[in-house]
């Protein structure tokens, strides 16, 4: 990345580049400002069907002065640290990491009002939410125009997402899980990660931290993670007594994402010993956790399929395949033990959708927020 000053860029995308992402509004933005002739910074990492589309648009613009254009990286963090705000103007979001990412990274964010936005930024104290999106351009330059104030929200949004999604706060979520058990002894906890992005302090230190304090509290509690790949790449964490990890060996590639279902379903199946809780993440991995549980209870187990839900299921209402979503999601989803989602809008979704609201649990932080959870 090429230099712009003491930070290097002015904004940062760092995504897909896809239309929801309405890589458009950038576009915009970098044409209000030659219009008021102003200076603007732009960078762009990330891969997708329209990154050519972006890169003619910026061309016939004559906005090629404003981007630099970057290809899908291993590590997107050492981009995000360079810029002095992360830019998100999506028409819709599931929990957007690259949010949390660049405020642990004292890099707050301007946004969307995307459905449960203001559960990742609160406005103009941790970042900034424009809720017409033709206030984009003038919005992100009046900001830009107080780096004093960039720096204080940056600070803040450092402090925000440290407190409410901490590592610590998912090892506390870890214990409830299990501390909610019988037979706490006996038990062990199958987590289905398909992919763990970048992780707020790294991948590592939360498995590691998770393992450790499970260790010293419940030390016949085991802990098993299946992964999709490595990460960062080349890394590889340590198999310990109540920690066993296990890497799916084939690249994910698109259309390839069933074939990592299906392993993780076998793996689950073939456990030894049955899990007691099978947490599942994301849609298509809700449907391993609750297939899985519900072939083990066939076969006498006694095992709970758990849900976090942090998508915005909003956006599949309005999906091509909608009618499939809305059969999809509340076959699935309702022979689930419990279901977690962080946000309260991502609540009212699942009840749209047909959702028993018995089993929707809202957590803060990962901390359950009822008693009777």
């Amino acid at each position: 990345m090429e230099k712009y000053g003491r930070k290097l860029v002015d904004l940062i995308y760092v995504g897909r580049l896809e239309p929801e992402k309405r890589l458009d509004t950038i576009i915009r933005t970098a044409g209000y400002a030659k219009k008021k002739r102003k200076k603007l910074s732009i960078c762009v990492v990330g891969e997708g069907s329209q990154r050519t589309w972006f890169r003619r648009r910026v061309q016939n613009l004559r906005l090629s002065e404003y981007f630099q254009i970057i290809g899908p990286v291993t590590d997107p963090r050492e981009y995000i640290r360079q810029a002095k705000i992360l830019v998100l103007p999506s028409d819709y979001e599931a929990l957007p990491t690259v949010i949390l990412e660049a405020a642990d990274l004292g890099v707050p964010s301007i946004i969307s009002n995307f459905s449960g936005a203001d559960e990742v930024v609160i406005n103009e104290k941790t970042g900034w939410i424009v809720k017409n999106r033709s206030d984009f351009g003038p919005s992100t330059l009046a900001v830009l125009e107080d780096s004093r104030r960039v720096e204080v929200v940056g600070r803040a949004a450092k402090a925000f997402i440290r407190e409410k999604y901490s590592s610590i706060n998912i090892d506390q979520f870890i214990e409830h899980l299990i501390a909610t058990e019988d037979e706490v002894a006996e038990q062990e906890i199958s987590l289905v990660i398909p992919y763990w992005s970048l992780g707020i302090g790294g991948i590592e230190t939360r498995i590691m931290d998770i393992a450790k304090r499970l260790k010293s509290k419940y030390p016949r509690v085991r802990l098993s993670l299946l992964l999709k790949r490595q990460y960062p790449i080349g890394m590889k964490l340590p198999n310990s007594d109540n920690l066993n990890i296990r890497y799916f060996s084939q690249d994910i590639k698109a259309g390839r994402q069933a074939t990592f279902a299906w392993w993780c379903l076998k793996n689950i199946v073939l456990h030894q010993p049955p899990p007691t809780i099978i947490l599942g993440f994301l849609n298509r991995f809700a449907a391993v956790a609750v297939i899985s549980a519900t072939l083990l209870r066939l076969r006498g187990r006694q095992t709970k399929a758990i849900i976090s839900q942090e998508s915005q299921l909003s956006a599949y209402l309005n999906h091509h395949e909608a009618r499939i979503w809305k059969a999809f999601v509340p076959m699935i989803y309702n022979r689930a033990n419990k279901i977690l989602t962080l946000s309260n809008a991502t609540k009212a979704d699942l009840l749209r959708f047909g959702i028993r609201p018995e089993k929707v649990f809202v957590v803060n932080g990962w901390i359950p927020q009822r008693d009777e959870f």
